[in-house]
């Protein structure tokens, strides 16, 4: 027996583009498997909450070609030939930050074009992604004697949000500079995830909700996701011991994160403390509960002063009496010798636990009193992502 089916009385068409279905516009109209259109004023269309999950995501912040949107014309033979060359660099055009004062963040364009970006609430890219940007910007690294430092960190978001953290830690790696100012940087970016878990999620949905017209869950949820482009000045080492992590084990007798290849030979040792190992683990504990909600996360590395400083950074550290102590650095990352040898070394998976013991002293919202005060590195300047203009292949 045939189902009727009822004829649909609302609007089938985004209002600017004719579509069905447009990311844009935030419209999405379905038919069901028997042909019947559901309003969206009614129950939408199901779907499984695994469906809405995300892969999280452990990398750097680099647009493809395939990011950009310059194979979407392709044949789907030829444009899955393509997605096997992850080819970087040689783009026409820089990556413009765009603000939304309604929104008070800033949204990313991975191919060069503003219009849509622009167009709040949606603020989709090239791939129909939004890409919400955050820098984080060390402003200060105070020693404060015995075994304590107290860090101050802005994230900035837009000039009308910049949350300002302000904290105390102990000290690490031997009280190396370097090592302790890499921590703050792995304590602000757990804070900000947490943050962005707790606020900028739910905002975000209360933001574009609204606008929403569809009669599809899996669209209405999809039109909040975002993916996280979180600015920072993270040494390379740390960023490369963060970034590889999840895919190694830890070696207690070596305090190191171990890196194995396809048939289980160790070629990489990546040397931490113990500090740095619940750091790393609590970040990357923080990206997979976001991707539970949707949202990925992707690093870039900011650029530091010629003494390898953040710009803009104070540093209140008198003498050098922690390193003179006969404490040296942590080792970097190194490769195997021919003759080193792993056998019967006990090593574990990454495990969730308590940090060791660190406190929050001031965490406040704020805004830039004049849009300058904010600083270049931050702005909406056609130039604010530059990448290497050099053809190369992973």
């Amino acid at each position: 027996m045939a189902t009727e089916i009822r004829p649909f009385r609302g609007r089938l068409y985004c209002e600017n583009h004719g579509l069905l279905t447009c990311k844009v516009c935030l419209h999405s109209i379905n038919a069901g498997h028997d042909g019947s259109i559901l309003d969206p004023k009614e129950e939408p269309f199901p779907c499984s909450d695994s469906a809405l999950k995300v892969e999280p995501l452990f990398e750097r912040f680099v647009p493809t070609i395939q990011h950009c949107g310059y194979h979407d014309g392709l044949s789907p033979e030829d444009k899955k030939e393509a997605a096997k060359v992850k080819t970087k660099g040689e783009f026409p055009f820089a990556i413009p930050i765009i603000p939304c004062d309604e929104c008070r963040l800033a949204y990313l364009s991975t191919n060069g074009s503003v219009s849509n970006v622009a167009r709040h609430p949606a603020h989709v890219s090239a791939d129909g992604q939004r890409y919400i940007q955050v820098s984080v910007r060390p402003q200060e690294v105070r020693y404060e004697g015995g075994q304590k430092f107290k860090h101050s960190v802005d994230f900035f978001f837009h000039a009308g949000r910049i949350i300002q953290w302000t904290f105390v830690t102990g000290i690490d790696g031997g009280g190396v500079l370097e090592w302790n100012r890499d921590n703050c940087e792995l304590y602000s970016l757990r804070y900000l995830l947490f943050y962005v878990q707790n606020n900028i999620i739910r905002e975000q949905s209360d933001t574009v909700m609204p606008f929403v017209y569809s009669n599809s869950r899996y669209f209405e949820e999809k039109a909040t996701h975002f993916t996280l482009v979180v600015r920072t000045p993270l040494s390379t080492v740390a960023m490369d011991t963060l970034l590889n992590a999840h895919k190694m084990k830890f070696n207690a007798k070596r305090q190191a994160f171990i890196r194995r290849n396809m048939v289980g030979i160790v070629t990489k040792v990546y040397p931490v403390t113990e500090l740095r190992r619940f750091l790393i683990q609590q970040y990357i504990q923080r990206v997979k509960e976001l991707a539970e909600h949707g949202v990925q996360v992707l690093l870039h590395q900011k650029p530091v002063d010629p003494d390898g400083r953040p710009a803009g950074l104070s540093l209140i550290y008198p003498d050098s009496t922690l390193e003179r102590d006969g404490q040296v650095a942590i080792d970097p990352p190194r490769s195997i010798k021919e003759d080193e040898r792993f056998d019967n070394e006990e090593e574990f998976d990454l495990e969730e636990g308590p940090l060791p013991e660190a406190y929050e002293v001031e965490a406040i919202e704020r805004q830039a009193s004049v849009r300058t005060a904010v600083g270049e590195e931050d702005m909406a300047s056609p130039d604010a992502f530059e990448f290497e203009a050099v053809q190369r292949q992973d």
